[in-house]
């Protein structure tokens, strides 16, 4: 199975998708008006308190509030400043958990910081970096925060690259040129202005409650912060008979179970609703379960019954795409609707005024956005960034009707 990867970056940020086989299993992102850490991240950390409750030290990261050291064997002296990198991302009110033991992970190659001489292979396979990449610099005189050690295009290639990878199409030249250098000869660099469309449909994907299977029925996807619930559904399914409908449903679900999750970045304890008549050997199911999903992070089936349910365990070092995509809505409701946040927004805006441009390269357009939209519209700097590339031909206007909305005219 090969892998190709679509990466892009704006002046909101660089995200990426990962496609195997023409179907979506990864999502990332670098969003650059956040401060939250995201996994890889690397920082210079203060110690603060312990906390036994959490069998860790609370630690002073800077902007982003604190982050939570897990306590082998002792604690680190209060005050105590060190470079740590960031091992599983918040969610919810919960802190990221730190690692002491940091090291510089690359799409290629994997640089030991306590041993800069040692360096084994990445996701990609290894390769030694470029002699002017920027290391961690003296531990000295800095303050807590992040390291921009490395840059938002090379994380995300790290994380969702492999060794089957074999061609990342990118959205310029510049972004191009910034990666070559750190990826193996033999994973091939295309420059296609025109991914965005594509990262967009993986993000409605991912985003999307439901997954249709080939021949009829679908995968059911509900998740809270503590618990996914995973539904299998015969819907119109044909076959002879309800057991053979099982059967073929439980064949196509796992044929899609494992990219369905990784591109949701889904973990945590999971349950798994199979009908009663495709379970036919629990024992067989386990297996074929652990099997499949173990690659994607999945760590453990405690149980499987012959009522049809399976519950899983997965690892969740990264927050699920749901929350770094949306937002809860503003209600008294107890269960509110999700909504896209204001920056991905402001994001897909951008995409439209850039495909706009480049569509009618003689016309002068009109950009009008909503309330919501403006600040991190114009955080991002994006009309100078689209009227330097393609001349000064955007204007920008409010739009008073929808807040949350965005005109090209």
């Amino acid at each position: 199975m090969s892998t190709d990867i679509l990466l892009d970056e704006s002046p909101f940020g660089t995200r990426a998708l990962a496609v195997r086989d023409d179907r979506a299993c990864g999502l990332a992102y670098d969003f650059a008006q956040r401060t939250t850490p995201q996994l890889g991240e690397l920082l210079y950390a203060k110690a603060l308190h312990r906390d036994d409750r959490l069998g860790g030290q609370i630690c002073d990261i800077g902007a982003a509030g604190e982050g939570l050291l897990p306590i082998r064997d002792r604690a680190r002296s209060q005050g105590d400043g060190f470079i740590a990198a960031i091992r599983r991302e918040g969610q919810g009110t919960k802190r990221p958990t730190l690692s002491d033991r940091p090291a510089l992970r690359l799409p290629a190659a994997t640089l030991f910081l306590d041993d800069l001489t040692t360096v084994k292979p990445g996701p990609m396979g290894q390769m030694d970096p470029p002699k002017n990449f920027d290391r961690p610099g003296d531990q000295q005189n800095l303050t807590p925060g992040p390291l921009k050690t490395v840059p938002g295009p090379l994380r995300l290639l790290t994380l969702l690259s492999n060794q089957e990878t074999q061609a990342i199409h990118v959205s310029s030249g510049l972004l191009a040129a910034k990666i070559k250098s750190f990826v193996p000869d033999t994973v091939e660099i295309i420059v296609n202005e025109n991914i965005a469309q594509g990262i967009r449909e993986g993000e409605e994907e991912a985003l999307s409650r439901t997954v249709p299977l080939e021949e009829g029925g679908h995968l059911i996807i509900d998740s809270t912060e503590a618990l996914t619930a995973i539904d299998l559904d015969l819907g119109r399914m044909g076959s002879r008979s309800q057991k053979g409908a099982a059967d073929k449903l439980k064949r196509r679900a796992l044929e899609v179970l494992a990219d369905s999750l990784t591109l949701r970045s889904i973990g945590g304890q999971i349950v798994f609703d199979f009908p009663r008549g495709a379970v036919k050997a629990p024992k067989m199911l386990r297996d074929q379960m652990t099997a499949l999903l173990k690659p994607g992070g999945l760590t453990n089936i405690p149980a499987v019954t012959k009522e049809g349910l399976v519950i899983g365990i997965a690892t969740q070092p990264r927050r699920p795409v749901l929350d770094d995509l949306t937002e809860r809505t503003p209600s008294d409701d107890p269960r509110p609707a999700h909504r896209l946040r204001a920056d991905v927004l402001a994001w897909h805006a951008y995409d439209a005024v850039k495909h706009a441009l480049r569509s009618a390269p003689s016309q002068t357009l009109t950009l009008a956005l909503g309330h919501d939209l403006e600040h991190p519209w114009q955080k991002a700097y994006a009309t100078k960034a689209l009227n330097t590339t393609y001349g000064p031909r955007l204007a920008l206007e409010k739009l008073a009707e929808d807040p949350r909305g965005f005109q090209i005219r």
